[in-house]
């Protein structure tokens, strides 16, 4: 993971150590902080955390229940390839460690994370958190966002 780690900064993104728990760095700051080489290893050696990308446009599906994370996929990937026949096989697309979808590209132009699709949360969701309103399906992490990526 490490040697997958130091291809990805040598590609040019942004890598810093995420806990596969929280999905976050667990550090303030770490919007803008630049990791070193040494606590990206420690990282994922010694915690056991893995690999996330950040400042990166990605669209995120997450597998929260109806509907899941594939039939939205799914469904953003026929509308996709029928208005913009080919696009979807250049795009970086991957399974994420809940059964949801990454897609991402480059871009020039890199925007700040955004909700795309919501639902309103189930009456179980609501007894876990009474004060939820929506439960985000489709969002996209960019600028001041993290996605975590597998080697």
């Amino acid at each position: 993971m490490y040697d997958h780690a130091q291809k990805l900064r040598a590609a040019g993104f942004e890598v810093i150590p995420v806990d596969p728990v929280s999905k976050s760095p667990g550090v303030t700051g770490w919007t803008t902080r630049t990791y070193t080489v040494g606590e990206v290893r420690d990282a994922l050696f010694n915690k056991r955390w893995g690999i996330g990308i950040r400042n990166y446009e990605v669209i995120d599906f997450d597998n929260k229940g109806t509907p899941d994370a594939k039939t939205l996929f799914s469904g953003w990937k026929t509308l996709v390839e029928q208005k913009y026949p080919g696009i979807v096989e250049k795009l970086l697309i991957e399974q994420s460690q809940h059964g949801g979808f990454h897609v991402t590209w480059k871009c020039s132009e890199i925007e700040d994370s955004q909700k795309l699709a919501n639902r309103k949360p189930t009456p179980e969701e609501l007894q876990k958190d009474p004060h939820a309103t929506t439960v985000s399906l489709i969002e996209t992490k960019g600028l001041g966002g993290q996605f975590i990526v597998s080697p």
